[in-house]
């Protein structure tokens, strides 16, 4: 009887060990499965990474070639600036015996100062291409520079071109860059305007 029980205890022993051998080995080869789909996961992440920066800086190479390749069509002139949209009164300008405004926008003096130290004037007549946040472009010429700094003034017609005709709020952020129009509008100063591109009105 005595025997039997230590029979049967060294069997339950054995048993308990082993139960606690094979848990053990699942949980390192769990451990090694989680740590295995971690390694894939940060090669993933850090292929992921090469591939947006390769993106990056090709996409920067390219606006870097197309500003050089539009200095060099426009004479070395080429302006980019941000500045606030603002709607203007086109009757109030067509009373000041100003014509064809429709189309012309008012930069502030600062715009004009450093286009006038490229020299643009001897590219003739300014164009000028305008984008909003939202990616609506049309282009206009420019009427003088007189408006507040920090702003563009822009009469209705161009106001519905970026914001469509159902336009109430012309307030929004505006970027300004001259445009030539040899065969595709370039961003630099121009002596013919460039046919006006409409988009869908941004929001």
């Amino acid at each position: 009887m005595f025997a039997g029980e230590l029979k049967a205890r060294q069997q339950r022993l054995e048993r308990e060990q082993k139960e606690r051998a094979e848990e053990s080995k699942r949980r390192a080869e769990r451990h090694r499965a989680i740590a295995e789909r971690q390694r894939k996961r940060q090669e993933e992440l850090e292929e992921e990474k090469r591939l947006r920066r390769i993106e990056e800086l090709a996409a920067a190479e390219k606006v870097a070639q197309e500003r050089e390749e539009l200095i060099s069509r426009n004479n070395g002139v080429f302006l980019e600036t941000r500045l606030r949209a603002v709607a203007t009164d086109e009757e109030l300008l067509t009373g000041k015996g100003i014509k064809r405004a429709a189309d012309k926008i008012v930069l502030p003096a600062s715009v004009g100062e450093e286009l006038m130290s490229m020299d643009a004037p001897k590219n003739g007549a300014m164009m000028f291409e305008l984008r909003t946040p939202s990616g609506s472009v049309t282009h206009a010429g420019v009427l003088e520079f007189t408006a507040p700094a920090g702003t563009a003034l822009l009469p209705p017609k161009v106001i519905r071109s970026l914001w469509g005709r159902e336009a109430r709020s012309p307030w929004a952020r505006c970027k300004c860059a001259t445009r030539s129009s040899r065969r595709a509008p370039l961003r630099g100063c121009s002596r013919r305007p460039p046919r006006s591109r409409r988009t869908a009105p941004g929001r």
